[in-house]
């Protein structure tokens, strides 16, 4: 067992000693959910997964992005699917964009831009290496020169295609070097797989970015564990979550990598958040997943809880002031 961290980043929680590898592959902390196992999943993707689902293929809505947000408004825009554009103080960051079509998953949005659209990004922040969230080929289209902030195990990767392009390196519990803004990478319960030799090579985790005594989350792809407790012991505060809301199928095969609605939202409220943004849907892979939210389940469980008002669910391309 080896502990790997960037010796250059600081790092925010007294004691620990990184992430834990073992034969080079990066693991989880908690023990998640049981997954299907890969000969369960096929009898389900053959003989068991759902053909038709009412709005199934409903697109998304989209409003175009014409022109960035103001610098001197705090704000959100979401791009779709993970993707968003933050702006704090004054400081432009992008999370997960990924703008182009990315093979061999279905979109079922229109992107509200093209990447040139999105001058003057100061960072350009990736949760994990998967290909609906680290979109090569948006990468390479983004103009300027913005610092790439990535988790451990994607500087390689993200060097080859912006050959020049600053990179930082962090993993779980790290502070990236910024000016202006606080970035820092926290943990998640994922994986990470981009080719079939590479399993667990990189990172995955979540995103938090403060200033000002604000501060926006980033969830990235996880299942629920006790991480979001431990996230909340050192970020007591937490403005605003962007979080998975959506259909996941079979759910019993996918909760060891992602978050049903009623384990979104009891993470939402264990982080003690004040504005839930449903995201990570609107593209589809192989399963009936990512395609549309779970309106009819987001809207019972905040109204269970009597908090309706911190649900804002966002329209691609539209921009939320905080």
């Amino acid at each position: 067992m080896r502990y790997l961290k960037n010796p250059s980043l600081k790092t925010i929680k007294q004691g620990y000693k990184g992430n834990a590898t073992k034969h080079g592959k990066f693991m989880n902390e908690y023990q998640g959910p049981p997954h299907l196992s890969y000969l369960d999943f096929i009898r389900w993707f053959l003989f068991k997964k759902p053909r038709k689902r009412q709005g199934k293929r409903e697109q998304v809505k989209t409003t175009p992005l014409r022109r960035l947000p103001p610098r001197t408004k705090d704000s959100i825009v979401w791009l779709g699917h993970a993707g968003f554009l933050i702006t704090l103080n004054r400081k432009r960051v992008l999370i997960d964009p990924a703008l182009l079509n990315v093979f061999p998953l279905r979109r079922f949005f229109k992107p509200p831009c093209k990447p040139e659209l999105l001058k003057g990004i100061n960072y350009v922040c990736y949760t994990h290496g998967h290909r609906d969230h680290l979109d090569l080929a948006t990468l390479r289209r983004l103009p300027g020169d913005p610092q790439l902030l990535v988790p451990l195990g994607a500087k390689r990767l993200v060097q080859r295609h912006r050959k020049h392009a600053p990179v930082q390196a962090a993993g779980w519990w790290q502070q990236y070097d910024t000016e202006g803004i606080n970035i820092c990478f926290l943990p998640a319960h994922h994986w990470y797989s981009r080719k079939l030799i590479d399993h667990n090579k990189m990172l995955w985790g979540s995103i938090i970015i403060t200033a000002k005594g604000k501060s926006v989350y980033h969830s990235g792809d996880t299942a629920y564990t006790e991480h979001f407790r431990d996230i909340h012991r050192l970020f007591p505060k937490m403005d605003v979550c962007l979080m998975p809301a959506t259909y996941y199928e079979p759910e019993e095969a996918l909760a060891g990598d992602h978050m049903p609605i009623n384990k979104s939202t009891r993470a939402f409220r264990e982080l003690h958040g004040k504005v839930f943004i449903p995201m990570h849907y609107g593209m589809a892979g192989i399963s009936n997943d990512c395609i549309k939210p779970n309106t009819t389940a987001l809207n019972k469980e905040f109204s269970a809880h009597k908090d309706k008002s911190k649900l804002h669910q966002l329209v691609v391309g539209k921009t939320f002031y905080f």
